[in-house]
């Protein structure tokens, strides 16, 4: 059975933003059933280790890409859509973000989306 929700989050050679983020959620998500995603496609440093530090100490699903481009947007678009190709058959939505966007009310990707 699908899970309603996942949470899909891009981070890249950054992990400061990932607890803020993964608490904003957590806190302002009224969707009874969701799943935060983070995807990281870090490709310099050891930005990598943080991220999935965080990421799965706080209940995140972690998973690194590598895109074979390193222009930013190419590769920002390649972890987009491995998360979606790789989570597709287990949500049956999905809110997309990127590693600076912080909720700062109460939200409802189902409410959002009108799905029942």
């Amino acid at each position: 059975m699908k899970k309603r929700i996942g949470i899909l989050s891009v981070h890249y050679n950054n992990s400061s933003f990932v607890i803020p983020q993964i608490q904003c959620i957590r806190k302002f998500c009224t969707d009874p059933d969701y799943d935060i995603l983070i995807i990281d496609n870090s490709d310099t440093g050891n930005y990598h280790e943080a991220i999935k530090y965080h990421a799965e100490r706080l209940g995140a699903i972690y998973i690194k890409t590598v895109a074979s481009s390193s222009n930013g947007s190419q590769s920002h678009a390649f972890a987009l859509n491995t998360g979606f190709q790789k989570y597709k058959d287990e949500y049956g939505a999905f809110l997309f973000l990127d590693h600076d966007n912080f909720p700062i009310t109460n939200f409802s990707v189902s409410g959002l989306l009108k799905i029942d």
